[in-house]
């Protein structure tokens, strides 16, 4: 695909978004996962088949009611749209709520026995769905993502705790089902929205709002299609579910809806892409290449976590199942999981395309999709039902899922076509020899325990191949990908450090300098620690990178822009003593020549003068720049991520030699910065080091060899 770097850099926000998605997705999966597990040891397949149905219908009946809407409220929000979309929105689905909750009632007291059991149990579940799915599609518009992880946590988990519990105390299973999956969700619901600041969420700005006015004509007129798709969807994708429902013992839909339960880990993945791509897509949707940047980046993260998980699904569903769930699950369970995890793929990625279509005004084309996958669906089940019995549901479902799949994306090259027809789209090719490496060479060290009867020695085949998919992430830059997630989003960490940073230097000048000094720093990056120094220096600031300054809304504000000059450390434009003061913060290893840099900082700093420099260190376990583990000790020719970052790695005894061929006083400040508390670090181990600080000086000779960076004062 388009490898377009600026477009990448806007995506931090998301991609750690996309994290913190994946964390509350993960968090609703092991709540199902452990509920089913409880089930399982519980009641065995038949109690197992029982709850989940119930889950499942509930799902169904939640999802024709309320996902018409709840799809659309993100895009409109995120578009700024005029009009009452939200108002008639709220009433629509909060009766819905109330509806499904009393028919959920009223039907199980009529008929206590009836075969429709599940359903009327279904009918109760789908009430705190439809009320978690309003409000958590409010938080989505606005992009509030903790709002939607407090919901998310708070259904899932009060869910499952309060299910245990009455379960364990012995409820009957209606009380259960209508306490548990009901009425203590919604009023969890209720109790964590006053923490969500609801009414922020729900606030608009007139100045940011679209001219485009949306009336309740213009509302419907689009939302219909994606309601309507909507109820073919979820019909469509719980196909299966109702056929065995219907045709089927509890005992054989358990042992199946087992399969559907591991298989469903890689929805997590699905789900944290998609919650976000919606309103992202329709605020960026007339821009091009942000679009397939958006689109490259949600395909990778998804691929990247779905192939080690879905190759151990795939070659040892037998372990998997026999740990998690016990033993009475037959060969069908195995075979099932392994069909499932097959098709997964063409689900998942069918559906990030139906994202895309909905944001770029295309519903009628899930509409489509969704209509084939129905009708294929349909007819594949019929026939090879009656031919394969159980095994013939999971054939059903991996063809109906090809063909939809197939038709999107010929839906989808269709779109982009149209949307940017200036230019063709064109999409580079996604690395294909490193994706069939990773998929290769794993599967050959996984197949391989197949023939192997000792169960410890199949988990070491397994850690194996993971080990196998670690280090092709590694050398690949995959894993420096991944890290990125975590890098980019912590604001919060780079405040923190900005400030701590700042006050460091600060008192250093405050005690080394009487008289205002001329400061140089040298890389700034961003701009933040220099605009925090501006405020009592005069300050000039040098990066070889324009766009990571340009791009600071502070710095434009303070006017600070003239104080910037796009220079790289090794060619300075300046006069020979120019500065009094010079900072380097973690510049040193990004030189095309070390040497040839610390010579420059000593030609333009004054006599007397003073450079501050800070480096990392090589032999830390952790690599700074990535955040990657114990890659730092391989060469950087070996790791062609970590080489577009770094070209030098330093050790004490090399960066000291460095140092001294061009300085005559180099001082080593790491233990007075220890001890004035001038570091960023939680409060335990801030805590430790306040404490034992003699301990840390005594030892200090054998500690900076290993320490994460150092920093230096040199005197000229």
């Amino acid at each position: 695909m388009i490898n377009n770097k600026k477009s990448i850099v806007h995506y931090s926000n998301y991609s750690f978004n996309m994290l913190f998605m994946l964390i509350s997705y993960s968090i609703a999966y092991l709540s199902n996962f452990f509920l089913d597990i409880f089930t399982s040891w519980i009641g065995g397949p038949t109690l197992l088949g029982t709850v989940n149905l119930t889950r499942k219908w509930a799902l169904i009946i939640a999802t024709i009611l309320e996902l018409g809407i709840v799809s659309t409220i993100p895009k409109f929000i995120a578009e700024n749209r005029k009009g009452n979309f939200i108002k008639i929105s709220v009433i629509i689905l909060i009766l819905d709520t109330f509806t499904c909750l009393t028919s959920g009632i009223l039907l199980y007291f009529l008929y206590p026995f009836n075969n429709f059991l599940i359903i009327e149990f279904g009918l109760i579940s789908a009430s705190s769905i439809i009320f978690h799915g309003l409000f958590y599609s409010i938080s989505r518009g606005r992009e509030r993502i903790k709002q939607m992880f407090y919901l998310q946590f708070s259904l899932a988990t009060i869910r499952l705790i309060s299910f245990i519990v009455l379960i364990i105390v012995g409820f009957d299973l209606f009380l259960v089902i209508l306490l548990s999956f009901a009425i203590i969700p919604i009023i969890a619901i209720l109790l964590i929205i006053p923490f969500m600041n609801f009414k922020q969420l729900l606030s608009k700005n007139p100045k940011i709002m679209n001219n485009n006015k949306l009336s309740f004509t213009s509302y419907f007129k689009f939302t219909m299609p994606v309601y309507g798709s909507t109820i073919i969807a979820i019909v469509a994708s719980q196909m299966d579910i109702i056929f065995i429902g219907f045709f089927f013992t509890p005992n054989e839909f358990g042992l199946y809806l087992v399969a559907v339960s591991i298989t469903g880990v890689l929805s997590v993945i699905n789900n944290a892409v998609n919650i976000l791509l919606l309103p992202k897509i329709s605020k960026i949707s007339n821009d091009k290449s942000k679009v397939i940047s958006l689109m490259n980046q949600s395909l990778k993260f998804f691929f990247l976590i779905y192939i080690p998980i879905s190759l151990i699904i795939l070659f040892y569903p037998d372990i998997i199942i026999h740990f998690l769930y016990g033993p009475g699950y037959s060969a069908a369970t195995f075979i099932s999981m392994r069909i499932l995890i097959i098709s997964s793929i063409f689900t998942q990625i069918s559906s990030i395309f139906i994202e895309f279509f909905i944001a770029l005004n295309r519903p009628t084309y899930k509409l489509y999709g969704l209509i084939l996958l129905l009708i294929s669906k349909f007819s594949f089940l019929s026939i090879f039902i009656p031919i394969n019995g159980i095994y013939g549901i999971s054939l059903a479902v991996i063809l109906s899922e090809l063909i939809q799949f197939t038709f999107l994306f010929i839906l989808f090259k269709k779109l982009l076509k149209q949307k940017y027809s200036n230019n063709k789209i064109y999409f580079k090719r996604l690395d294909f020899r490193f994706w069939i490496l990773s998929i290769t060479i794993p599967s050959i060290i996984f197949g391989s325990g197949l023939f192997i009867p000792n169960y410890f020695f199949k988990l070491l085949i397994i850690g194996g191949g993971l080990l196998i998919i670690f280090i092709l992430y590694l050398f690949t830059g995959k894993l420096f990908f991944l890290s990125n997630l975590f890098r980019n989003g912590i604001q919060k960490y780079s405040t923190q450090r900005t400030q701590i940073i700042s006050s460091r230097i600060h008192y250093i000048l405050s005690k080394l300098l009487h008289k205002i000094p001329v400061i140089l720093d040298d890389g700034c990056g961003r701009g933040n620690i220099t605009l925090e120094l501006a405020k009592y220096y005069y300050i000039v600031a040098i990066e070889p990178m324009a766009k990571n300054f340009k791009n600071n809304l502070k710095l434009k504000r303070k006017n600070l822009m003239s104080n910037f000059i796009v220079s790289s450390g090794e060619n300075l434009p300046f006069k020979n003593n120019t500065f009094d003061f010079i900072l380097s913060q973690m510049v040193l290893e990004h030189c095309d020549s070390s040497e040839k840099y610390i010579k420059e900082t000593s030609r333009i700093l004054k006599n007397q003068g003073f450079l501050y420099i800070s480096i990392p260190n090589r032999l830390f376990p952790i690599e700074p720049h990535t955040k990657l583990p114990f890659i730092s000790y391989l060469p950087v020719k070996f790791q062609p991520y970590l080489r577009k970052l770094v070209n030098f790695q330093f050790t004490f005894p090399r960066i000291i030699n460095l140092l001294n061929l061009f300085y005559n006083k180099v001082y080593d400040i790491n233990l007075f910065i220890l001890k004035n508390k001038f570091y960023y670090s939680n409060y335990f181990l801030l805590f430790y080091i306040s404490h034992n600080f003699k301990y840390i000086k005594f030892f200090y000779p054998l500690i900076k060899f290993i320490i994460p960076s150092w920093a230096f004062l040199i005197k000229k």
